[in-house]
């Protein structure tokens, strides 16, 4: 009886997102085909620590998580590379596109700082230091950039952290409400979507799904049902960009895109 009420109210739920989430379909279940991938070099690295999508140069960045010499590739928005193979030059853990400044910013492990790439003929050739001072919950999260309020979110044990992008200040915490039942989150990664009352994504890596959150409030609003052969992980591998989910197959060194609609 307790189950079936808990599913009576979850369908209420998801049904009233649909008329606040204008973009998607909340429990919708994606298209099996996908919509883009993108291959990985074949060298080192194994975990995908982040991908973002430049809408100054309409190109994907994607780059593994462990070392600053493990590989960082450029993608047209067909899916094809372009350009030479590159170095990631942060210990990655999340590739970041800020809109308002028109750079893409990476974040780096533990205690290393946020950066900037600077650009040279067109590739991300250096980088330089924005923000030197970011009390991380935990040195293995993944950064995400919530470019409508300008901050940088990361998620550790059930809680959403706050970071203002211009000085790295922590602007507070919150806990998520009001989860589905027997969830397996990701631990270390989030996203940020962008979608009106559900723009932190998080992904059930059990489930194959995505669950979606206001920010203002924490509040669970809705989900994104993926394929069951989703290469879905415990940690690292995961985003948000350009309108897909992107689940990265660490077997096949592939970053999948799952459009959603």
């Amino acid at each position: 009886m307790k189950k079936i009420f808990f599913l009576l109210c979850l369908f209420a739920s998801l049904s009233a997102c649909k008329t606040t989430l204008s973009t998607v379909k909340i429990s919708h279940e994606l298209n099996g085909e996908l919509s883009l991938s993108l291959q990985m070099p074949d060298s080192a690295g194994s975990n995908g620590g982040g991908i973002t999508f430049c809408k100054k140069n309409k190109k994907y960045y994607a780059a593994f998580a462990g070392n600053k010499y493990f590989p960082m590739q450029a993608f047209n928005t067909k899916g094809n590379a372009t350009g030479e193979v590159l170095k990631a030059k942060v210990d990655m853990r999340g590739l970041l596109y800020n809109p308002k400044t028109q750079q893409l910013e990476a974040n780096g492990f533990g205690k290393e700082a946020i950066v900037k790439y600077i650009f040279n003929n067109g590739l991300p050739d250096e980088t330089e230091k924005i923000i030197t001072d970011l009390k991380k919950p935990d040195a293995q999260c993944v950064a995400s950039y919530d470019d409508d309020s300008q901050e940088i979110l990361m998620f550790n044990e059930g809680s959403i952290y706050r970071f203002n992008h211009a000085n790295g200040e922590l602007l507070g915490d919150y806990i998520l409400k009001s989860m589905p039942e027997d969830y397996n989150l990701n631990e270390n990664t989030l996203a940020y979507t962008g979608i009106k009352d559900g723009e932190i994504a998080l992904l059930d890596y059990k489930g194959k799904k995505v669950y979606l959150f206001q920010k203002n409030t924490g509040e669970f609003k809705g989900t994104i049902l993926l394929p069951q052969d989703a290469p879905a992980k415990r940690n690292f591998n995961f985003g948000f960009s350009n309108g897909k989910v992107w689940l990265f197959d660490t077997d096949k060194r592939t970053w999948l895109g799952y459009h959603v609609k």
